[in-house]
């Protein structure tokens, strides 16, 4: 086991006050990791279930010493206190605040609730925007 992995996380709102969640967000992951970097804020139409406001989305880069199992169910943790009033009516519906794993180094794993790579990755345009934002900061450390 390594002693800490680099891990690829995508944040997401779309409520009035996104940026806000966004912001309590990023506080909250900043109390359990390191954030190495971040895209900044994407404003983005929905996925999948059109007839609500756009979200904000952004991608951050981590460092863990967490695996994929422990580390999902700290971000569902930190999902559930920013998520009280979340509308479970609509699988796509409005999110306070969305935290999803989109890459975990070079991991793959299909299970019943966690898939790394994202599947999003290949179909949620503001995923490719990120991931290419995010991949052109990472070049102009290097």
């Amino acid at each position: 086991m390594k002693e800490f992995y680099y891990v690829t996380l995508s944040l997401g709102s779309n409520t009035n006050n996104a940026k806000h969640y966004l912001n309590l967000a990023f506080k909250a992951l900043q109390s359990y990791f390191e954030i190495v970097d971040n895209t900044g804020i994407l404003k983005s139409e929905p996925f999948g279930y059109k007839d609500q406001n756009d979200f904000y989305n952004a991608l951050l880069i981590i460092k863990t010493k967490y695996l994929p199992g422990k580390l999902l169910k700290i971000l569902q943790n930190i999902e559930r206190k920013l998520n009280k009033n979340k509308n479970k009516n609509i699988f796509w519906g409005e999110r306070i605040i969305d935290i999803d794993i989109i890459k975990f180094e070079d991991f793959n794993i299909f299970s019943n609730n966690l898939t790394i790579p994202h599947p999003g990755l290949r179909d949620r345009k503001y995923l490719k925007i990120l991931m290419e934002k995010l991949n052109k900061i990472e070049l102009l450390k290097s």
